[in-house]
């Protein structure tokens, strides 16, 4: 039998003990929910409510947070392409313009670039064009680039074959009337800057090296066009031409007005920039110039200078 004292000393006892025991649950339970809050706010989840709050020992009745589906999260990052800005094809051939580029996404799903605008193999010149890529999500990447179509340089005696030409049996007879209209034309055209006039004349879409399609601008304006001067666009195009008619004379030789001077800055056989003979007194060579440092101008060389390859004549 438990006497009065001793279930007065145990209710004592109890209630002392019992509201520690519930602190400690209490305090458990709310830092456990604390915590639960700050990893739910640190995952960036959706929707956190908390209902039927009441004071300090309650906690609380209800609570709910919901994930967002992979739906309801929109990706809005663009792909990244890697690319060479600049890509050279010798004229009528073909280059594979995917061949370097690569395209990343966050996603990691395979993406492939395409090519959007217009170029064509067989035409020198500079083409702009772009690489563009799109994820599954509709985010679309651009990229611009160049392609340059250009031209082989050859040694070879033999002409390439758009520059395969008329025989020499069309050609005009050179009078000193024509010279001087060549010269004429030529001379009027110095100081323009860029060459537009002449490179668009050709049909190409932007600026090339425009040297050579002075030369048959020129040729065109006085009616000697693929007759006694060719239409070309790279200077080996047109020394071979008149290789192959058998109007070539090589460095040393005087030349007349109106007839074609080919030079060679690396000293190597090769034709590297062109421009018309103006006049010559036999120790200087005066000349007309497209693409001289992007214009048209007037120059002279000696007349064994090593930087002449030799002269196309006209006649």
């Amino acid at each position: 039998m438990i006497t009065m004292n001793k279930k007065r000393i145990i209710i004592i006892v109890l209630m002392m003990v019992i509201p520690s025991i519930i602190l400690s649950l209490v305090s458990f339970s709310t830092t456990k929910l604390i915590l639960n809050k700050i990893l739910i706010e640190k995952n960036d989840l959706k929707r956190i409510s908390f209902k039927d709050l009441k004071q300090e020992e309650d906690m609380v009745r209800n609570f709910q947070y919901s994930v967002p589906s992979l739906e309801e999260i929109k990706d809005e990052e663009k792909p990244v392409i890697t690319f060479k800005k600049t890509i050279y094809c010798y004229v009528g051939k073909t280059v594979d313009l995917l061949k370097n580029v690569s395209v990343s996404d966050n996603s990691g799903e395979a993406i492939n670039a395409t090519v959007e605008g217009v170029y064509d193999y067989n035409t020198i010149g500079a083409y702009k064009l772009k690489y563009v890529a799109v994820d599954s999500n509709n985010n679309r990447a651009e990229e611009n680039f160049t392609l340059r179509v250009i031209e082989k340089t050859t040694t070879t005696t033999q002409a390439p074959a758009v520059a395969a030409a008329p025989q020499a049996t069309s050609r005009v007879a050179i009078t000193n009337e024509i010279r001087q209209k060549i010269v004429g034309i030529a001379a009027s055209q110095v100081g323009n800057k860029g060459g537009k006039p002449y490179w668009s004349w050709y049909g190409f879409r932007g600026r090339v090296e425009w040297c050579a399609t002075f030369i048959s601008w020129v040729a065109n304006q006085v009616g000697i066009l693929n007759t006694n001067i060719p239409k070309f666009a790279g200077c080996g195009t047109g020394k071979n031409w008149f290789v192959n008619q058998g109007k070539w004379k090589g460095r040393g030789y005087v030349p007349q007005p109106g007839d074609v001077i080919f030079f060679t800055w690396s000293h190597n056989g090769r034709a590297q920039h062109v421009g018309f003979v103006e006049s010559s007194d036999g120790v200087n060579v005066y000349t007309i110039e497209g693409n001289s440092s992007d214009k048209c101008l007037r120059r002279s060389y000696p007349i064994n200078s090593p930087d002449i390859l030799g002269y196309g004549l006209i006649d």
